[in-house]
């Protein structure tokens, strides 16, 4: 018998010993931060900001309802405009063969390239606190493997524009 045609419907994860899911929210983020004792502040919406080996993070809750978390991961450097294909080639390179985080380019207002990082998943059915650190930690360190990733690619050789402040 599989799960599909099971004649007793599946107990509550509370009768199965296990955490019931609580609704997402900002707080449980910044409660988040608190017990792995990393560093953070927060933006005017209550966001978390933050940064992990030079590279700034904002984790953030999107939605109609904030019921959708994203990790959003600034890399540590900015290039010129005219390494937008090279970077373009090392985004998709990373695409091609793992499924996060999402990479994209931004140009800055000064006309330098910006490269971001980012993990979103919807809990609108809430997240148990294990959960929730899981989705972080997976949001957290699969950007900073793309910035390595970066780091290796374009090796600090004069193309770098040097570390940009944190605007995410």
């Amino acid at each position: 018998m599989g799960f599909w045609n099971r004649s007793e419907p599946t107990p509550p994860p509370a009768e199965q010993g296990g955490q019931v899911p609580t609704p997402y929210t900002r707080e449980r983020m910044a409660q988040y931060m608190q017990r792995e004792e990393y560093s953070y502040d927060l933006d005017p919406d209550g966001d978390v900001m933050t940064g992990f080996r030079g590279h700034g993070f904002y984790l953030l809750a999107n939605g109609a309802e904030d019921e959708v978390l994203t990790v959003r991961g600034r890399w540590s450097r900015s290039l010129p405009a005219d390494q937008r294909y090279a970077l373009l080639d090392a985004i998709n390179d990373w695409a091609v063969e793992r499924i996060w985080p999402k990479g994209y380019i931004r140009q800055d207002d000064d006309g330098t390239l910006a490269v971001f990082g980012e993990f979103s998943v919807d809990l609108e059915d809430g997240a148990t606190d294990e959960q929730l650190a899981q989705y972080l930690d997976c949001g957290i360190s699969t950007c900073l493997g793309m910035f390595d990733a970066l780091d290796e690619r374009f090796p600090e050789d004069g193309n770098s524009l040097g570390t940009p402040s944190i605007d995410l």
